[in-house]
């Protein structure tokens, strides 16, 4: 936990839609996400992208807890709500089988802001 981000500069745009963040509430807890990933799908291939609809079990300031999905290689990738914003990235889960009835665990972009804000700061500021 806490090491599944990354920000990477690049020189020119990337020809992708920026993502957005959603804004968070600990009140409202979604009962379900999009978790997007290039990790083992449940036909077994690897690396080829996929969407999954996984379900929200608990979440606090730093973390959601989901199940339904995520598997090794999914590390690193959006959960996204019903409007496509972001509100997680896949962390781990409590098993190394990938059996989509382990929780898994999400770090929730808003806790990682101390980290982000300085490094997108400094890229504006160039």
């Amino acid at each position: 936990m806490g090491t599944d981000l990354a920000l990477v500069q690049l020189s020119r745009a990337a020809p992708i839609p920026v993502m957005a963040v959603a804004e968070f509430r600990q009140d409202a807890v979604p009962e379900q996400l999009t978790l997007i990933g290039y990790g083992v799908t449940r036909s077994g291939y690897y690396g080829l992208r996929h969407e999954i609809q996984v379900k929200v079990h608990a979440q606090d300031k730093a973390t959601l807890t989901f199940s339904g999905g995520g598997c090794r290689g999914d590390s690193g990738g959006p959960l996204v709500n019903e409007q496509g914003e972001l509100l997680a990235i896949v962390s781990l889960g409590t098993s190394r089988l990938c059996t989509t009835q382990q929780p898994r665990f999400g770090q929730r972009i808003n806790a990682m802001q101390g980290f982000l804000e300085p490094l997108l700061q400094a890229s504006t500021d160039d």
